[in-house]
């Protein structure tokens, strides 16, 4: 079965980008204006260029991280997971990665309010792959939890990773 990107998970992202932006921007805008007016009454106006430097770079930084987001949300909306009886295949624009279902050691499900809100894959190698924002996570979970021994999953509902 295939499994796509939830357009309402990349949403959600975006979402949070923003909102993390804005509020960096109100807390240098709420540090530096007092400062800033604190300088320019007692005449020290040269070290209002520091709060303009420091600003400029919460400036260079937020258009880096929106760049980012925007190679983010292209990679997730061409993100697909397919699970056979023996593989687990993820493509991306960036290109195909499969998993064999034996290399999988555990499967943890996280849930919260009896919902499936991601999946922690650890392989026999140590490496730990998290999958979240996928429509039908349930299906996903009933996939995983068929191909593999009922002894590898796992599901954690108070301790999220």
């Amino acid at each position: 079965m295939k499994f796509e990107c939830d357009p309402k998970y990349i949403k959600e992202r975006i979402r949070s980008n923003y909102i993390g932006s804005i509020m960096m921007f109100l807390l240098v805008v709420a540090l530096f204006v007092p400062q800033a007016y604190h300088q320019y009454k007692t005449g020290k106006e040269e070290l209002i260029w520091i709060g303009f430097i420091l600003f400029s770079g919460l400036v260079a930084i937020t258009i880096k991280n929106h760049i980012g987001m925007g190679k983010w949300v292209k990679n997730a909306k061409a993100t697909s997971l397919e699970i056979s009886h023996d593989k687990l295949i993820t493509r991306n624009s960036i290109g195909i990665s499969e998993m064999n279902t034996d290399a999988i050691e555990r499967l943890i499900v996280q849930m919260r309010r009896d919902k499936v809100i991601g999946l922690l894959i650890k392989s026999k190698n140590g490496s730990l792959e998290k999958l979240v924002g996928f429509l039908n996570m349930d299906g996903l979970v009933e996939e995983l939890s068929a191909v593999l021994p009922k002894d590898k999953v796992k599901a954690a509902k108070w301790f999220h990773r």
